[in-house]
């Protein structure tokens, strides 16, 4: 639970929830840097020497979204404890949101969604990875192609601390901080710091 002021962190308290990582929401720059030795662009893909590649969701994959979203969400359930967000991503896709992946020699290795009818958050997940910060900084770039300037946030629980530290390296603003409140006893791998990159609102 997320108490919306500091003056009610003594309710929760007494109500038996326990204080966990704050999460942060920030603001995406309006424009981001480069990514270093950028390869070409072209038809909404990224890709370099080293097989790393960015590409729209749609159209670009429709002929293997279901194998594409199927490995995203293997991976993200053997990660994240259990976590899918299948029906989530096929929702977006079925419903003209942006859906953005990494692959790294034709294996999803993160994604990014954004659905600007709805909200104005920005989310999605990295998996651990040697070029972790890269993946995240290509795909970023490639949003921000695609969608010039404008408001757009991000909330990044704080226990994800490569990915805070990441995003505050690329100027990311940081709007608020929010408190999350847990009921004790409750277990899970909130209490823990994690080499994920999650950014998801309702994400602990």
């Amino acid at each position: 639970m997320r108490p919306e002021s500091g003056n009610n962190l003594g309710l929760y308290h007494k109500l038996g929830f326990h204080s966990n990582y704050p999460s942060l929401i920030l603001k995406v720059p309006d424009k981001l840097p480069c990514p270093e030795r950028k390869a070409k662009m072209g038809g909404g893909v990224n890709q370099d020497v080293d097989n790393l590649k960015v590409e729209l969701f749609q159209p670009a994959l429709d002929d293997r979204k279901e194998i594409v979203l199927g490995e995203i969400d293997n991976w993200a359930r053997q990660e994240l404890g259990g976590v899918s967000y299948l029906k989530d991503l096929n929702l977006i896709s079925g419903g003209g949101g942006d859906i953005l992946v990494a692959l790294y020699n034709n294996e999803p290795v993160g994604f990014l969604t954004f659905y600007h009818s709805v909200f104005l958050l920005l989310w999605g997940a990295v998996k651990p990875h040697p070029r972790q910060d890269q993946i995240l900084k290509e795909m970023l770039f490639l949003f921000r192609e695609n969608h010039g300037p404008g408001e757009v946030l991000l909330e990044v629980n704080t226990r994800y601390h490569s990915l805070v530290d990441f995003l505050i390296k690329e100027d990311f603003r940081i709007e608020k901080s929010v408190v999350r409140m847990l009921l004790e006893g409750f277990e899970g791998e909130h209490l823990k710091k994690s080499q994920n990159m999650v950014m998801r609102a309702w994400h602990a």
